[in-house]
């Protein structure tokens, strides 16, 4: 989905709660490649405007990682937020690791600290959540670090093997909010047939809150593991495919 009108949405939002005011600091879960092609671009800035877009240093490389040949911009953030949004949003990004220079190192296991309490107008999980071994502290982690009045949005897999640590089911959403002093504003479901060429995709506008429900294949895993050793702690392991961070840059 189009993060770039997501964004103008959640501005418009954050706009039209009285208690929130610009600039809207906005937060994103992991540095969030934000792959646009020209025409769509063009749908929503004048062409004087997309030539101002910068584009970051890797962008060779995310284009090949992402297979997206059409792409020509993959702007910094630093450029959507004063060519799309005349800098009345500002973008901090969070990550366990460096990938651009400018993220703030932070292990979102872990409960944030003071500082980053009631900091932000708005969280966005882009998908980060579900490879994070402690899932229900990046919940707190979202509440916390939101002003009272704030929103949070959560993008992750339902059916997605092997994607990331989790598979989520929209009732952990539900279920944590609505029971901690947060109220649901919508809930989409996005389904990507991959069987055709090209893609075809579906919005279902209101997921289930509570019954089960399919979005195609359904897949049970088994496992069994061998204890060989007792441990007095116990380490949250980053998720394999991102160890290495050259792999992404």
């Amino acid at each position: 989905m189009n993060l770039i009108r997501i964004l103008l949405k959640m501005l418009a939002r954050c706009e039209q709660t009285k208690s929130l005011h610009a600039p809207y600091r906005f937060c994103f879960y992991g540095y969030t490649d934000i792959m646009l092609s020209k025409s769509e671009w063009l749908e929503i800035i004048p062409p004087e405007n997309y030539d101002r877009l910068v584009n970051r240093e890797n962008r060779d490389s995310l284009v090949k990682i992402h297979n997206r040949p059409e792409v020509e911009k993959v702007p910094t953030l630093s450029s959507i937020q004063e060519v799309v949004f005349g800098n009345r949003i500002i973008i901090d990004v969070i990550d366990f690791q460096t990938y651009e220079g400018s993220e703030l190192l932070i292990d979102l296991n872990k409960r944030a600290a003071p500082e980053m309490e009631q900091k932000y107008d708005a969280i966005f999980d882009n998908g980060t959540s579900e490879h994070v071994f402690n899932f229900p502290q990046v919940l707190m982690n979202s509440h916390l670090m939101t002003k009272v009045h704030g929103f949070i949005r959560h993008a992750v897999p339902i059916n997605w093997p092997n994607h990331g640590f989790y598979s989520l089911s929209p009732t952990v959403f539900y279920d944590f909010y609505e029971d901690n002093a947060a109220a649901t504003v919508e809930c989409l479901g996005y389904f990507l047939d991959r069987s055709t060429n090209p893609p075809q995709h579906k919005i279902v506008t209101d997921l289930p809150k509570f019954d089960r429900f399919t979005s195609g294949i359904e897949l049970i895993a088994f496992y069994t593991a061998q204890k060989k050793s007792h441990l007095a702690e116990f380490t949250f392991p980053v998720q394999r495919k991102y160890r290495d961070v050259t792999k992404w840059k």
